[in-house]
């Protein structure tokens, strides 16, 4: 393939030296990931926490996990893996909360690392010193603690699993554009995706683009790719068969009503890794969208017509962030601002920024290796104290939330007999339903209720 976005071939000589410096890289990204189960393993509680209280009939046995239960709307997803995952965890556990933390940060942390294994694997010549400042940016963009309620809240257990979906999904992708190859993988990773939460189906979305595309610019279709782009479309008509608004939302159509609005919205949700105030995090995004213009404006230039094309080849995980952002927006503009800078959108919003500096990175010629460098060691000395901020900003938040959690929990075990006169207001539920499932969960002993405070 051609273009200006085309990586180098690997060659023997640089795969070896890349082998070699992989092994300092891999020990700042390692360290990152391992820092985040440290801060999963302080901070979690064994206290079901908002979504999580949806769950207490169904774990007790009042509610048989039937495939209507499992297929059944929540809000506007289908959680499928995600209520398969509380039988084990009440079967085998007790319903324990606090190991319920730790699968979303197992399957962050994987796809976080995939996703840098293939950018090492397909910049094999890179010099030393440029490969080392891009990994090492990178890692520190994909473990940011803007996105710290993913590491401890338990009603996040399997919201890790789409990320690492997509990510495996997009470093297989240029495979099966090009050759054909890697369908039936794909096939999974699109129905494990689906089945995770409703931004899963952006996967859906973009293999029907790509052959879209591919129809336009090729004018043909390989088999493979005509086989994929079904069961995409099977999957999305299944998705929204029996579907239903849910009255408590706001409309999806408020962002085309309030344009302004929505675009603050979308330009806050993709800077949010990188800051926790509204203006600052539209700022950011801001610059982000113009760095994905000026490099798809060179491209253009040189690329011309395949340029479409080439992007979603060579960089399907933009195409993929890019889809499922506006997505949120649509749904969620109707909260407000702050809603943009929720933790569980970042790790998306993440990947989107990473995969634009990757962008930025290629569309710079070769020709000017110091330009290279000037761009990513800047980035790299302003990451820091980012990074380090949004870790102490997450101390305090996760502090506080495991005080509060903690508080009530105590409270309830003292007066098992009467938990109504403990103040569960900061746990999340309406309080007459909370009170009775606290109640349910006393009886089976599950939970809080299984072991004694720690």
């Amino acid at each position: 393939m051609t273009g200006i976005w085309s990586v180098g071939p690997h060659l023997a000589g640089s795969d070896r030296r890349g082998r070699r410096l992989d092994v300092l890289f891999w020990g700042v990204s390692l360290a990152l990931w391992l820092f985040t189960l440290y801060f999963t393993s302080q901070y979690a509680t064994n206290v079901p926490y908002a979504d999580a209280w949806g769950y207490p009939e169904l774990v007790t046995g009042l509610q048989p996990a039937t495939l209507s239960v499992l297929w059944e709307q929540n809000n506007e997803h289908r959680v499928v893996w995600q209520t398969l995952f509380q039988l084990p965890l009440a079967r085998y556990t007790a319903w324990n909360q606090y190991l319920a933390a730790f699968p979303a940060v197992l399957f962050l942390g994987a796809g976080n690392l995939c996703f840098l294994w293939h950018v090492s694997r397909t910049r094999p010549a890179l010099p030393t010193l440029q490969r080392f400042l891009l990994l090492d940016t990178l890692s520190l963009w994909l473990f940011n603690f803007q996105q710290h309620e993913i590491f401890t809240w338990n009603e996040m257990a399997c919201l890790g699993l789409p990320h690492l979906t997509v990510v495996l999904y997009s470093t297989r992708f240029r495979q099966f554009a090009e050759h054909g190859r890697g369908a039936i993988s794909l096939g999974v990773l699109l129905v494990v995706s689906a089945l995770c939460v409703g931004q899963g189906l952006a996967l859906c979305v973009f293999t029907l683009l790509f052959s879209a595309v591919t129809l336009m610019v090729r004018g043909t279709l390989l088999d493979a790719h005509i086989a994929l782009a079904s069961l995409a479309l099977l999957l999305m008509a299944a998705y929204f068969m029996n579907w239903h608004t849910l009255p408590y939302h706001p409309s999806a159509l408020s962002g085309f009503h309030r344009p302004y609005d929505a675009a603050l919205f979308l330009f806050a949700l993709i800077g949010s890794p990188f800051a926790a105030k509204s203006m600052h995090a539209i700022l950011t995004g801001i610059g982000i969208l113009l760095l994905v213009a000026a490099s798809l404006a060179v491209a253009l230039w040189h690329d011309r017509g395949d340029t479409l094309w080439l992007l979603l080849v060579q960089y399907p995980l933009l195409v993929i962030a890019g889809i499922v952002l506006p997505v949120i927006m649509v749904g969620r503009v109707g909260f407000g601002l702050p809603q943009a800078l929720a933790s569980r959108y970042v790790p998306t919003a993440a990947l989107f920024a990473a995969t634009t500096l990757l962008l930025v990175f290629d569309t710079i010629p070769r020709s000017r290796p110091r330009l290279r460098t000037v761009l990513v060691a800047g980035l790299f000395c302003l990451t820091i104290p980012v990074w380090y901020v949004n870790y102490r900003e997450a101390v305090v938040a996760e502090w506080t939330q495991r005080t509060q959690l903690n508080a009530y929990r105590d409270c309830v075990l003292a007066h098992q007999d009467g938990p109504e006169s403990c103040d569960g207001s900061q746990v999340l539920p309406f309080k007459d339903r909370l009170d009775r499932y606290v109640k349910l969960l006393r009886d089976h002993r599950l939970s809080f209720f299984a072991q004694p405070p720690s």
